[in-house]
């Protein structure tokens, strides 16, 4: 299973995708995980995020997986949810992460953001 990062599946996830493929592996790459596309403000959205992608992997999961082990892939965002996810999901066998953080509170702090 393969979370990308904030944008999308690129052409880097497909190329990853293609090469477990032809080492027999099943590959999925996850799309609109992540809750990218709303424009919510709140502190909240957050935590939507976090809970759509909780019940994405375990959909994948129970339905396409049928509830065998599996190994994820994360790239940045994908790569903190991935991160997180481990301690939830005892069947997650291993975990590959790329460039899975931020120093948080030095961005929260220099942000120029108005909001």
């Amino acid at each position: 299973m393969i979370f990308p990062p904030t944008g999308g599946k690129n052409k880097l996830d497909q190329y990853y995708a293609k090469d477990f493929c032809k080492a027999g592996m099943n590959s999925i790459i996850m799309e609109s995980w992540s809750g990218y596309v709303t424009n919510a403000k709140d502190l909240g959205v957050h935590n939507r995020y976090y809970q759509d992608a909780v019940n994405a992997l375990d959909l994948v999961h129970q339905e396409r997986l049928k509830n065998q082990e599996f190994s994820v892939l994360g790239t940045s965002l994908g790569g903190i949810f991935t991160a997180v996810s481990l301690h939830q999901n005892p069947k997650i066998k291993k975990a590959f992460i790329i460039a899975s953080g931020v120093y948080l509170p030095g961005m929260i702090v220099n942000s120029k953001h108005k909001d």
